[in-house]
């Protein structure tokens, strides 16, 4: 059910779909960390940033998670992580080639998977 989740929250970001996206998240109870290092301590602080980000794109070409792994802690809360590769056209035009990995916490609560947190690394280059 977790991977599921993930897999629709992938298929939102790839979509540039801001409603279907910030639908995988508990807003009540999110914080994370950005990949600089500074804290989300609530859910409007990182959604202004993947706003600013989404809107900057004009699409994303590909996104491939090459490596996933969850930890089922128990039957309401697990941790995933993951290694990304992306591929994005900015609505300037041009390209750029991402890299990275994320932790996320996730928990069911109301009976429906939700993120409470994730953290943000960025990798500079390709394997």
């Amino acid at each position: 059910d977790v991977r599921a989740a993930f897999e629709r929250l992938a298929a939102a970001a790839k979509a540039l779909d801001t409603e279907a996206y910030f639908s995988h998240f508990d807003k009540d109870a999110f914080v994370g960390l950005n990949s600089d290092g500074r804290n989300w301590n609530d859910f409007s602080a990182f959604e202004t940033v993947v706003t600013g980000g989404f809107a900057a794109l004009a699409r994303v070409d590909e996104l491939v998670f090459v490596n996933v792994k969850i930890s089922v802690l128990d039957a309401s809360n697990a941790v995933l992580v993951n290694e990304y590769e992306q591929s994005v056209t900015l609505k300037s035009g041009a390209t750029m080639d991402l890299a990275g990995g994320g932790t996320q916490v996730w928990s069911k609560r109301s009976g429906q998977w939700k993120l409470v947190s994730v953290s943000a690394s960025n990798r500079s280059g390709l394997p």
